[in-house]
């Protein structure tokens, strides 16, 4: 699995961000003063047989977020890191004929931190501690086939329900769809091998739900990434992969956050 850093931000500057973040919030929108994210993710996985695969997802979480709340220490920088979710997750290919297909299905713990307080004493919101305190469920598919033995075309359908977590909160179910292309410089195989690749990623986020909102209007929303990358075969069980995925579009709920950025990176090792 990959880890990766993802950054949100404004194009505005930092002082103007958190004053206008702090206008918003006296005036009872649901903002966090988000400023960047990291999640780096150790992946442990397992050929219970020749088409089923399952999948261990350990992830360390590092969330900085502006002070937006308390006026005399407006501005200041926030940070709550710490273990992140537990996810365990099983791949099934069903299909291995001319066209490769698979499903996927999965299950996300509550095993991460929800309790880190910030500067000023107060416990950070759910969506910005490490943690969601939710048992989430997911299920996909993906679809894959090759070309000419360097063009690979994939796609991705991915559907995750998300239960109530802490501070009785419940962030909105997501739906991914993920379409991509690569291109081999050497036959799909070969080692040392270098790949281009361009990927699509379409997010669709329902609205957040708490215990004073049936629906957060400052929440959910469509968002969608266009990430170029190369990715890397060095040897025949080590690779590594890199991509910035950029916003073409953001439609979101209400006023929170965009993004501004991302960037991916992965170590893979089979054995």
């Amino acid at each position: 699995m990959r880890q990766s850093g993802s950054y949100s931000s404004t194009n505005a500057s930092t002082h103007t961000r958190w004053r206008d973040a702090h206008a918003l919030n006296d005036n009872g929108h649901d903002v966090h003063g988000k400023d960047h994210e990291e999640y780096y993710n150790l992946s442990l996985g397992y050929g219970l047989r020749n088409n089923l695969d399952v999948f261990l997802v350990t992830p360390l979480v590092s969330k900085t977020s502006l002070q937006i709340e308390e006026a005399h220490a407006l501005g200041r920088k926030e940070q709550a890191a710490g273990l992140g979710d537990l996810r365990f997750i099983g791949k099934y290919r069903f299909w291995e004929q001319g066209v490769g297909a698979a499903v996927l299905l999965g299950v996300k713990a509550p095993t991460g931190v929800t309790a880190i307080h910030n500067s000023v004493g107060e416990k950070f919101e759910p969506e910005l501690q490490p943690g969601s305190g939710s048992w989430d469920f997911m299920t996909g598919l993906t679809i894959s086939r090759s070309f000419q033995r360097h063009v690979t075309l994939a796609s991705a359908f991915q559907y995750t329900y998300r239960g109530e977590g802490a501070a009785d909160e419940k962030l909105g179910d997501v739906f991914h769809y993920d379409l991509g292309v690569s291109y081999a410089l050497k036959p799909l195989g070969a080692h040392l091998n270098l790949s281009l690749v361009m990927e699509l990623h379409n997010e669709w986020a329902r609205r957040d739900h708490n215990r004073t909102e049936d629906r957060v209007l400052d929440s959910g929303g469509t968002t969608i990434l266009l990430s170029p990358g190369i990715s890397a075969a060095l040897t025949k069980n080590l690779s590594v992969f890199w991509a910035m995925p950029l916003p073409l579009y953001q439609h979101l709920g209400g006023v929170h956050e965009k993004i501004t950025y991302e960037l991916l990176t992965e170590l893979s090792w089979s054995f």
